[in-house]
């Protein structure tokens, strides 16, 4: 995923099981649609213009990170990305995070 950075919480933890909510706004020129791919520690349900479109990491190990791939059908003007990440101590090496990449 090139060019894509994870993103948390300033004061998040790898001690703490938490809800954290990532939301972002942008606008586009035009129509931009393709696969994307997500992933969140540990657990996510993504929504797009207020529209739910799945939730995951449906496989999962300890220390490695998998990446879901979904369709993203974004729209010219202003479009909204949000997620809300569950993170569980027992279940993860690292500190609660989100990333997503643009559609390819």
């Amino acid at each position: 995923m090139k060019n894509c950075r994870w993103i948390t919480h300033p004061e998040a933890k790898i001690s703490d099981t938490k809800t954290y909510y990532f939301k972002k706004s942008f606008t586009l020129d035009s129509v931009c649609g393709g696969v994307v791919e997500i992933s969140a520690q540990a657990r996510y349900k993504l929504f797009i213009n207020e529209k739910y479109i799945c939730e995951g990491p449906c496989r999962s190990a300890q220390d490695v990170r998998f990446f879901d791939k979904v369709t993203a059908n974004l729209h010219k003007g202003e479009n909204k990305i949000r997620a809300v990440v569950f993170h569980v101590v027992e279940t993860t090496a690292f500190t609660t995070g989100f990333i997503f990449s643009k559609p390819e």
